[in-house]
């Protein structure tokens, strides 16, 4: 009898730890595009966000949004350059000086540092930038405007 007990404890015990796993697992990693709350932007397509961080003008409401790099980590800034912008690092900071000298556009300016972004993000009216969706669910003051990117589950 103890026997039995034990086995339906162990059948629980292990059903428990693979459904906590699965929701663990359940949210994958994604790259999100955020803005301030206090800023109300309604939609925004991927191409105008490649356009925007390419340094083209984008408006909305008749205000030009602002493009802010988010350069906070290493590999935040590779998945968005290489699935948002289809471009390297390289060629990406080649064509942000080429379109810089052609046509006198705002130099885009990026930040290391989360709090430093979220501030700016709040003090610069429709100001953008990306960052993974952990980080932007763990602050009040951002808005997630649109996911970019999501990581291939396995």
């Amino acid at each position: 009898m103890k026997r039995v007990h034990y086995a339906v404890i162990g059948l629980v015990l292990n059903s428990l730890a693979a459904s906590t796993v699965l929701a663990v697992k359940a949210e994958p990693e994604a790259l999100v595009l955020v803005t301030a709350n206090n800023i109300h932007i309604d939609q925004i397509s991927t191409k105008e966000v490649r356009k925007l961080f390419l340094g083209l003008p984008i408006s909305r409401e008749e205000h030009t949004l602002v493009a802010i790099a988010n350069n906070s980590d290493p590999k935040l800034i590779q998945v968005f350059l290489q699935k948002v912008i289809f471009m390297s690092e390289h060629m990406y900071k080649r064509q942000l000086q080429l379109r810089r000298f052609q046509s006198g556009n705002r130099r885009i300016e990026g930040i290391k540092q989360i709090d430093q972004l979220v501030r700016i993000l709040e003090d610069t009216p429709y100001s953008l930038t990306y960052m993974w969706s952990k980080t932007a669910k763990s602050f009040n003051q951002l808005h997630i405007l649109k996911t970019l990117w999501v990581f291939p589950s396995n």
